[in-house]
């Protein structure tokens, strides 16, 4: 299994950074897909607005939650891992990927999520897309996703990490489509057929 010290750390303070919808947030790497209401800053404000300012000029009260999926595929077919059923969407499939960290680059995330997921080393070589929809639980929290291709850095055996995901499958989009797979990965594979 990949450890911290085997990804790329980008160096903020080297690089020109204005973006307002990262913040740091004290928050361990494990809790943040599972403590969604601790993703506020330190001065408790949330993260950043959903939709931005409204047409009466107010920020909206809707954090934000970045999410990057990755598309590996090998001979027409496409990695998908199955979710542990103690897990947010237990047993459902879906594309690997997770949480864009605070002050990471999508496409950074994206590399760094599938080797901590699968064991794969990837480059990614293109978006293929976006997507953006209400917490599915209720919460005051937009989530956004991005959907990246990528390569693979020759054929090694995916390694799936055990708190994460219990089995994967290589599959073609027509096969996925016949899984219980969240909606947005659903929007992507309809693209793909």
């Amino acid at each position: 299994m990949a450890t911290e010290g085997d990804f790329p750390r980008l160096n903020l303070a080297k690089v020109p950074f204005t973006r307002t919808d990262c913040v740091k947030v004290p928050v361990s790497h494990a809790a943040l897909g599972a403590k969604l209401d601790a993703m506020t800053s330190v001065s408790g404000r949330p993260l950043s607005p959903a939709g931005g300012i409204s047409e009466d000029g107010r920020v909206a009260d809707t954090a934000e939650k970045h999410l990057v999926y990755c598309w590996i595929e090998r001979d027409g077919a496409v990695l998908f891992p199955r979710r542990q059923p103690e897990t947010f969407l237990g047993g459902r499939w879906e594309l690997p990927g997770g949480t864009v960290e605070p002050g990471e680059l999508p496409e950074v995330a994206v590399v760094r999520e599938i080797a901590e997921e699968t064991g794969l080393p990837v480059r990614v070589t293109a978006e293929r897309g976006r997507h953006t929809w209400p917490d599915i639980a209720g919460k005051a929290l937009r989530i956004h996703a991005r959907v990246y291709e990528v390569t693979e850095h020759g054929r090694p055996a995916v390694v799936l990490n055990p708190g994460e995901h219990d089995d994967f499958g290589w599959l073609t989009p027509a096969q996925a489509a016949e899984l219980d797979l969240p909606a947005h990965l659903g929007e992507t594979l309809a693209k793909a057929r």
